[in-house]
């Protein structure tokens, strides 16, 4: 899942040692989800907390849209250079 921190506070702990806090509005789980990876840290709540999961077929298809939509903008951009409009 890909998490979106509602409320509350989280640590992220690798290897033993505390690397970021997250709190509202922070988001983590991205990469593992992106890739295909395990996860490479733990997170544990600091406080009573309320997050928004995301599961990866979803995620996926977030991460799809909005890069068909920036190809289109590029292209779009492009289209609009007058010396390209002729390659």
């Amino acid at each position: 899942f890909f998490y979106v921190v509602a409320s509350g506070s989280f640590i992220v702990i690798k290897d033993g040692k505390e690397i970021v806090k997250y709190g509202p509005g922070d988001a983590f789980g991205e990469l593992a989800l992106m890739y295909g990876s395990p996860r490479m840290a733990t997170v544990k709540a600091l406080t009573d907390s309320t997050v928004w999961a995301v599961d990866r077929a979803t995620f996926r298809g977030i991460v799809i849209d909005l890069a068909f939509h920036q190809r289109q903008q590029y292209e779009a951009f492009l289209r609009s250079v007058p010396i390209l409009q002729t390659l």
